[in-house]
């Protein structure tokens, strides 16, 4: 069972942790809606 991600990945910006921190919020609160939870994912 995997509990985190291993992406191989260029970021010249510098970008990703901000970017990484939004799609996994916006996830998991997407997925306790379609789920009806209120808890942490």
């Amino acid at each position: 069972m995997s509990n985190h991600l291993h992406i191989v990945a260029t970021d010249v910006l510098g970008n990703a942790p901000e970017f990484c921190r939004w799609f996994f919020e916006f996830t998991a609160k997407c997925l306790n809606v379609h789920w009806g939870r209120w808890e942490n994912l």
